[in-house]
Formats: structure tokens, C-alpha cells, sequence
């Protein structure tokens, strides 16, 4: 009697447990009578990422979807901007609703009416990202030496808006001589018309003595279109006009109306054990082509610990029209290390 009481006992609590782990498997019915369990992660643009446990992350159109049904609470945000919490619960005539802490729950919305769902990015909210490069190397005996690269940037990004702030300095001495000495500076805004298109301003302010270039600044606006933002990969195109003046110590100043262009990307590759980026922006006189200024930045990361890297880059910069006696090519190496948030 005993013995079957136990048994009973362990079927019960094997049968719970199960029933629970399927109860709260989140479901999604597409509407070609398919039928996913998992756990739903994240939709934006359309796109649905469902995680399940037979082939981890799948993507599914948000339009192919019949009903879906959370156990979990998720952040719902609806296409008149409101957002609401909670989890979604398939109605009979195959429309959502949520069920909020209220007992009341929302009226049955269709699923065009949801925006998105845990996306990355909220109304108003703002993420703020930052990195800062350094690099010293100081050498004596036959050969005395000391180098300093420093560079940074700030973004602040919000669902419609992202501010960027960014600056590098360079210098290097040689027995007492300078050989290097030279900073940048940069800001930009961007606003998104669409979910990938966005109109820009920037302005990029320049100095390098021994380019015998006091300053060169530079305004414009123009157009951009992120093919790509994620954790993982980022690629930018922009294209757009641009006002410079350039300012010499004993070249003759000049200052014109220019085409500007650019490309941002940046991945993580062999399992997000390095980063590859790579930025370019040129700008080409309207008037005369052949005032063309050219800034390239290419290397790697390699994440260490706590926000820490170990950094690579080459530096390319070319000014097609220099100060007399000047060379058109800036080249540097660069090694260093990292910190970013």
C-alpha cells in the first residue's frame, strides 16, 4: 500500500513538473497552421526573434503570424506610441490582449497594432555608449623617444536620435624635436526620418603643425542610412554637403563648397574574440576637384576584461592640395588599449 502511495506520489510530481514547463513556454501559431514553442526575445521592424531549444534564435515576419500567446511579461509597444507590460494572450477571434497587473487586462488588439515588442530601444529613452583609446611608448639610450596617441567618442542614442562627440591627439618627439603634433575634433547629429534613414549635421575642426595647418574646419548636412545597428554589426552610409575653410600658417588659405561622403562599420568576428572597424569620410571641392581631403581609421579590437581591450589601428589621412613642401600622406600605426561602456 505504501509502495504504490509513493509511486503515485512520484508521478504526480514528475506530471507537474512537466505540465509547468509547458505552461510556461511561451507559443506562437503561424498562419499556415504551424505551431512554435520557446521564448520569445525581441520584435522590431517586422521581425520576430523566437528562441527555441531544437535551433536556438529563429526569426519569423510578424505578418505570418496567426496568434501568439507569453508567459513571461514583455514591454508591448503599440503603433500610437503607448507601451504596456505584461503578457499577451490569444482572444478566439485570433487578436491579442494584454494582461496587465489590472484584472481588467486591454481590450483585444490585432497584431497590427503592436509596434514592437522588448524592443532595444524605447520612446524617450536614451543609451548612452562611450569607448577611449590610448597609446604610450617612451624609448631612451640611442634612440630617445616618446609617442602619445590619444582618441575618444560619446554617443547619446535614443529611438529618433543619436549625438556623437568625438576627438583624437596625436604627438611625437624625438630628442627633443617634435615630429608629430596634431588633434581632431568632431561632432555630429543624427535624426531618423525611418527606422534605417536619417538626415545629419557635422562639423569636424582640424589642426596639424607640422602640415604647416592651423586649422581646418568644416561644416555640413546630409543624409545617412544605417544598413545595419546591432551589438554585433553596425554599417552607416552617409552622403551629403559640406563648407570648409582651411587655414594655414604660411600656405595660402582657402575655403569652398564640397561633396562629403562616409562609411562607419565595424564587426565582431571569430565568435566576438576580435572586432574588425573601419571608418572612412572624404569630402571633394565643387568647384575644384582637385581640393580632396581623405580620413581613414582601420583596425582591430580584442576584448579583455571588464570594458577593457587590446587595440591595433592604421591611420591614413590624405590631403590631395598641401601646404608647400608638405607631403600629401599622414600615416600611422597604432597600438594600444581600450576601454569602452
Amino acid at each position: 500500500m505504501k509502495s504504490k502511495i509513493l509511486i503515485a506520489f512520484i508521478v504526480s510530481i514528475f506530471a507537474l513538473t512537466f505540465f509547468s514547463t509547458i505552461s510556461f513556454a511561451d507559443e506562437i501559431i503561424l498562419k499556415n497552421g504551424d505551431r512554435l514553442s520557446g521564448k520569445l526575445v525581441s520584435m522590431e521592424e517586422g521581425k520576430l526573434i523566437f528562441n527555441t531549444s531544437y535551433a536556438g534564435d529563429i526569426t519569423v515576419n510578424w505578418s505570418e503570424i496567426k496568434t501568439i500567446k507569453t508567459d513571461g511579461q514583455a514591454a508591448i509597444l503599440l503603433n500610437n506610441g503607448s507601451l504596456i507590460k505584461g503578457a499577451l494572450q490569444p482572444t478566439k477571434d485570433n487578436k491579442v490582449m494584454v494582461d496587465t497587473s489590472s484584472s481588467l487586462g486591454t481590450p483585444p488588439l490585432d497584431l497590427g497594432e503592436v509596434a514592437a515588442i522588448n524592443p532595444e530601444l524605447l520612446p524617450q529613452e536614451v543609451k548612452l555608449t562611450g569607448r577611449a583609446d590610448v597609446a604610450i611608448a617612451l624609448r631612451s639610450g640611442n634612440t630617445d623617444t616618446s609617442t602619445y596617441n590619444l582618441s575618444g567618442e560619446i554617443q547619446a542614442r535614443s529611438k529618433k536620435s543619436r549625438y556623437t562627440l568625438g576627438g583624437e591627439y596625436n604627438r611625437e618627439e624625438d630628442h627633443d624635436k617634435t615630429t608629430v603634433n596634431n588633434w581632431l575634433a568632431y561632432a555630429k547629429y543624427d535624426h531618423f526620418l525611418t527606422e534605417k534613414l536619417y538626415g545629419y549635421v557635422n562639423t569636424v575642426f582640424e589642426k596639424d603643425k607640422m602640415a604647416d595647418l592651423n586649422l581646418r574646419s568644416s561644416i555640413g548636412l546630409g543624409l545617412g542610412y544605417q544598413v545595419w545597428e546591432s551589438e554585433k554589426t553596425n554599417l552607416a552610409l552617409e552622403a551629403g554637403l559640406s563648407y570648409v575653410n582651411e587655414d594655414y600658417d604660411v600656405g595660402s588659405d582657402s575655403n569652398y563648397a564640397a561633396f562629403r561622403w562616409s562609411v562607419d562599420f565595424d564587426r565582431y568576428i571569430w565568435d566576438d574574440f576580435l572586432q574588425f572597424f573601419h571608418f572612412h569620410e572624404g569630402t571633394i571641392g565643387l568647384e575644384d576637384t582637385s581640393d580632396i581631403t581623405i580620413r581613414s581609421r582601420t583596425g582591430l579590437r580584442m576584448p579583455l576584461k571588464n570594458g577593457f581591450s587590446a587595440n591595433m589601428q592604421y591611420n591614413w589621412d590624405w590631403d590631395n592640395t598641401p601646404a608647400p613642401g608638405k607631403d600629401s600622406v599622414d600615416e600611422a600605426f597604432i597600438v594600444g588599449l581600450g576601454y569602452e561602456f
